[in-house]
């Protein structure tokens, strides 16, 4: 089954998600775990949308002053430890987080990324971690047995897709009122999203 959903910063209602140009309506959305609150949540699904959820600090600039991928093995635990925090304070039930590498990074920094997410792993549990990157960097993920779930971007991906991947960013920067919007496409009924069901 292909279904298509949003990801985005700030609020947007669920009549504009729905009418959101893509082939079909927008039956989920991809959200920031940093920034969205249980009313958000219970608003979406009482209008049948289901809700995922991202791991990411403003900007991608970690505590370091870096995106925290490339704070090795003990940022992954405490990146881990604060998502479990943030569910927690959600009531969510056992969804996946996908954690982002909204970045290229070079070759020599594949090995840091990968310590990132062992270290997320040793506090998280693997079957619901998800990652967003890249064709490249989500095809190193997925090789080392890093990430349950990939979410590819077409940024810096080409023409490429990995079809391992369940989540497709296919389309960048789409206004919808105020907020700039990325459209998907997913390719499975079940990734890790919290639904409303």
């Amino acid at each position: 089954m292909t279904r298509y959903g949003l990801d985005y910063g700030g609020y947007l209602s669920p009549t504009q998600i729905t009418s959101a140009a893509t082939p079909t309506p927008p039956t989920f959305v991809m959200r920031y775990l940093r920034e969205i609150g249980a009313g958000e949540i219970a608003t979406l699904h009482a209008a049948g949308i289901d809700v995922g959820m991202i791991f990411e600090y403003p900007a991608d600039v970690g505590p370091g002053g870096i995106p925290s991928p490339l704070g090795g093995y003990n940022q992954g635990i405490a990146d881990g430890k604060l998502a479990l925090s943030q569910l927690a304070n959600l009531s969510a039930p056992d969804i996946a987080v996908y954690y982002t590498v909204d970045f290229g990074p070079k070759r020599a920094q594949l090995k840091v990324i990968a310590q990132y997410f062992k270290g997320i792993a040793s506090v998280f549990p693997f079957a619901r971690i998800g990652g967003y990157a890249d064709y490249s960097t989500v095809g190193y993920l997925f090789n080392n047995s890093l990430i349950a779930f990939g979410w590819q971007t077409v940024d810096r991906s080409g023409t490429n897709f990995n079809s391992r991947c369940v989540l497709y960013q296919y389309k960048l920067y789409q206004q919808i009122g105020p907020v700039s919007t990325d459209f998907n496409e997913a390719f499975a009924d079940t990734f890790g999203l919290w639904t409303s069901a």
